[in-house]
């Protein structure tokens, strides 16, 4: 199925992805976390790092909210059971992508690949904005950062 995201400028045919708790990244914003907060490798490592139950925690020990989906995040951490996110976004296995290289040192906003995630109060269903060739080497130009196939690819 193609679908096609016209405000964002994305089409693509990425499977639909349910995750086990519809996360609120609206109200964790408003609460003051930050990406890094939660997504805590994004700064050091190639994956950005989904939140483990220790990250959840943190907040969710008590209740913190009337949210039906706040007390699923409880639960998981009264049964100290990690809860099984979903990974949305997923470069190719011929692609060498870093979180750290694009964010750390290229200093890009998570907005730039995801879009505006901070505005979203329910978990996206398929990446926001498709990733592609075409996409990335275009940011590259734009940020005069090398287009040589061997500094991505392998």
């Amino acid at each position: 199925m193609l679908v096609c995201l016209v405000a964002l400028g994305a089409c693509h045919s990425s499977p639909i992805v349910i995750q086990p708790i519809q996360f609120n990244h609206q109200a964790h914003i408003k609460r003051g976390l930050t990406c890094v907060f939660c997504h805590q490798s994004v700064q050091k490592a190639e994956f950005a790092g989904i939140p483990t139950l220790k990250v959840c925690a943190t907040c969710h020990r008590g209740k913190v909210s009337a949210s039906p989906e706040a007390e699923k995040v409880r639960d998981f951490v009264k049964q100290s059971q990690e809860i099984p996110w979903r990974r949305i976004y997923q470069a190719p296995s011929y692609v060498n992508f870093s979180h750290r290289r694009h964010v750390a040192l290229g200093k890009l906003g998570c907005e730039n690949c995801h879009g505006d995630v901070r505005e979203a109060s329910t978990p996206q269903l398929r990446p926001a904005i498709a990733i592609s060739m075409t996409r990335c080497i275009a940011c590259h130009d734009q940020h005069k950062v090398s287009t040589d196939c061997l500094a991505c690819h392998h």
